[in-house]
């Protein structure tokens, strides 16, 4: 199965071990009965929602077992992931070859030149996007459209985009 991006736990709000959790738009409802899944040393870890909570327009969840600040902390920052089947099917996203026949290709944008390497593709729920990362490490992330793709040459495994103004500069 397949893991889906869903949220990031930005950082512990409280001394209870709560989490301030951001959800990607579009992403499935959380509960309490199928767990979230962590990158914890390269594992995924399963955990389970003790309570999930609205406060502020934010949601502030608490993992079973998990209810110390010192606990929590170690979780603040990673990204969250559920599997392919817990997601809805009207969600759910299937990877184009497209997008993975152009994995290691070089992406240069119109404007600003070479931008990265296709390093990933990521299902984020009704936005799929393409990981770019740069010479410096950098990670970009683009939508992962058609219409933005001028050519690809096969060859010299470069692809000529096209995308809007101003979106690779969020990332620099």
């Amino acid at each position: 199965m397949s893991l889906i991006p869903v949220g990031r736990l930005q950082k512990t709000f409280g001394a209870h071990g709560e989490l301030l959790l951001a959800l990607y738009g579009g992403s499935p409802e959380l509960s309490q009965k199928t767990p979230v899944l962590v990158s914890v040393e390269g594992l995924n870890v399963p955990f389970y929602f003790k309570s999930i909570a609205e406060k502020n327009g934010k949601l502030v969840v608490v993992f079973d077992d998990m209810e110390r600040e010192a606990l929590a902390q170690e979780l603040a920052g990673k990204e969250i992931f559920v599997e392919q089947a817990a997601k809805s099917k009207a969600t759910a996203a299937t990877p184009p070859a497209e997008s993975e026949a152009l994995m290691g290709y070089t992406f240069e944008d119109a404007a600003f030149g070479v931008v990265g390497k296709l390093t990933r593709r990521l299902d984020y729920p009704g936005n799929p996007v393409l990981q770019l990362t740069t010479e410096q490490g950098q990670e970009i992330l683009i939508p992962d459209n058609p219409r933005f793709i001028i050519s690809v040459d096969k060859k010299k495994k470069i692809v000529s985009v096209e995308l809007p103004e101003g979106l690779i500069d969020l990332f620099l």
